[in-house]
């Protein structure tokens, strides 16, 4: 069972419900998701009896930036680490069928860059389990980063300590991540519960 072609989540309904083979197409093949391809090859080449393939909005926004989706959280420790596939926004799933049916047989999440993620169980409460804990896990991440950087030589230069103030509300304030010859300068970072 997939949903049909063009449905939506906060829509759905019965009607809405496609049955269609794993292997083999039938006459309802031509109205359902066009994520088909990528479904059949998760339950043909992993132990998965349920698949959901969903677009929550902070696991999503992290897998524009993040090669990986590393919960914080004791609960979301329960995912591991939820690898991001695609070097690029991937429009077309059927670029990465291969590679995410590949990574589900060890993996209980796989996000697709800037499209979605697919998760798997034994039943379709499992599978939505693991989606909703990444999308808590990846709302967590956002609040502990604020200000993520990167890069190198990146500067955050203010008029002078106390006369520009850079208020974050967040656990880190500022991140700097894998940043080469990166500095805050004549600037205060403050609104966050780690600020030093």
């Amino acid at each position: 069972i997939i949903t049909r072609r063009g449905s939506q989540l906060n829509h759905l309904t019965e009607k809405d419900l496609v049955e269609t083979g794993v292997a083999l197409n039938d006459r309802f093949t031509a109205t359902a998701s066009s994520e088909l391809a990528i479904h059949r090859a998760i339950y043909q080449r992993t132990s998965a009896h349920a698949v959901v393939h969903a677009h929550p909005i902070m696991a999503l926004s992290l897998s524009l930036v993040d090669d990986e989706i590393v919960p914080l959280d004791a609960e979301g420790q329960d995912l591991g680490t939820v690898l991001v596939v695609g070097r690029k926004v991937i429009r077309d799933v059927r670029e990465v069928v291969d590679e995410v049916a590949a990574l589900l047989k060890d993996h209980k999440v796989v996000a697709i860059r800037g499209h979605g993620t697919f998760a798997i169980g034994q039943l379709l409460d499992e599978a939505h389990r693991w989606t909703s804990l990444l999308e808590e896990s990846s709302r967590l991440i956002h609040a502990t980063r604020a200000l993520l950087v990167r890069g190198r030589g990146v500067r955050l230069v203010g008029a002078g300590a106390g006369r520009t103030v850079l208020e974050t509300g967040a656990g880190y304030g500022v991140l700097f991540e894998r940043c080469t010859d990166c500095a805050i300068e004549s600037l205060t970072v403050t609104g966050g519960a780690r600020d030093t």
